[in-house]
């Protein structure tokens, strides 16, 4: 099918649907955000472009960047309609916020669909050479004094932990693993990005770390388990089983890594799905292969992370997978003539 000649002149990249498609989200203005987490950026702008394609007017989801602590008030209070990083279970509990004057936000917005169906992982790591010289293979071995003093930076006492940023709902969860478990451990927050930065380049370097991550995403990449580093058990919260199989350079098998697995979800306003029932029904749809995310990630983390570079990985991702996108626009545009 045709692109049109002005997106591409304008982008320099050729749009994979044709403008004579029937675009029920015409006229109107979509307000996008994005995660504070670059391995969360590439989905966002998949689901913004898809959006688009069915005519909506998408603001560039770079536009309005938040921490899950801000965004679950604004897409109840509709400032934004959508972002595509919810991680669930894991912010289940954001669900449950009271707003003032307006409602608990699981009333007014909530997830849709599944983009990674059960396929985020969570959990804590070590760098290989600390783990087989200590044998340290769970969290709970930072119970120990001496196994604590090899990741103790600034001699507290305490391992220092690079966990994940303020305003993420997993670091509220390590806090509280670390204050139920009485690890030896100590959350360093910052902006993680740069903070992995200096993990990477400590393991190159032969010095110890310990670290919280998550996959998809490229820090498994740079940092492969099994090879540089080592998953570590930790126990499951009560009632919660955190056990998965086959995860590779864990050390033990099936990894109880602390942490649910998660699906990746979109989470949408209510009233904007109500109003909008083909955005609803694409936002119900879409999938995105966790290979495809790791490998898009590792783009960025070579070079390729301006906004035109993530919106053109979009498109390419858009351009590959069209015979399936365009399974989800018809579903979506049905969806307008039968509501």
């Amino acid at each position: 099918m045709l692109a049109g000649c002005s997106d591409e002149e304008q982008t320099g990249t050729t749009k994979p649907y044709a403008q004579a498609e029937a675009k029920p989200g015409a006229d109107v203005k979509v307000t996008a955000a994005r995660a504070n987490w670059d391995t969360g950026y590439f989905e966002a702008e998949i689901v913004s472009a898809l959006l688009r394609e069915l005519g909506y007017e998408v603001t560039p989801p770079a536009e309005r960047e938040m921490s899950p602590d801000v965004f679950y008030p604004a897409v109840a209070s509709r400032l934004v309609d959508f972002w595509a990083n919810g991680w669930f279970p894991l912010h289940e509990a954001k669900l449950k916020t009271a707003l003032p004057t307006r409602g608990i936000v699981g009333d007014l917005a909530g997830p849709v669909g599944r983009i990674v169906p059960d396929g985020a992982l969570l959990g804590y790591l070590v760098d290989k050479p600390a783990a087989d010289q200590h044998s340290i293979v769970s969290m709970s071995d930072l119970k120990r004094p001496e196994v604590a003093a090899l990741f103790d930076r600034d001699a507290n006492g305490k391992a220092d932990l690079i966990g994940c940023s303020r305003g993420w709902v997993c670091a509220k969860f390590i806090d509280e693993q670390i204050e139920a478990q009485g690890w030896l451990v100590e959350q360093v927050q910052g902006d993680y990005a740069t903070l992995f930065d200096d993990i990477v380049a400590r393991v190159k370097q032969g010095q110890p770390v310990l670290y919280a991550t998550w996959t998809p995403s490229y820090m498994v990449a740079e940092l492969v388990p099994g090879k540089d580093v080592t998953w570590l058990q930790a126990p499951s919260p009560a009632g919660v089983d955190t056990k998965v199989a086959g995860v590779e350079g864990c050390a033990s098998d099936p990894c109880e890594t602390g942490f649910v697995a998660s699906s990746i979800r979109i989470v949408a306003n209510n009233e904007f799905l109500k109003q909008n029932p083909a955005a609803g029904r694409l936002l119900e749809l879409v999938k995105i292969n966790p290979r495809d995310i790791f490998d898009q990630n590792l783009k960025m983390r070579r070079g390729e992370n301006t906004a035109a570079d993530i919106e053109r990985h979009a498109i390419q991702w858009i351009e590959a997978n069209k015979a399936e996108v365009d399974r989800w626009l018809g579903e979506a545009r049905s969806a307008t003539t039968s509501n």
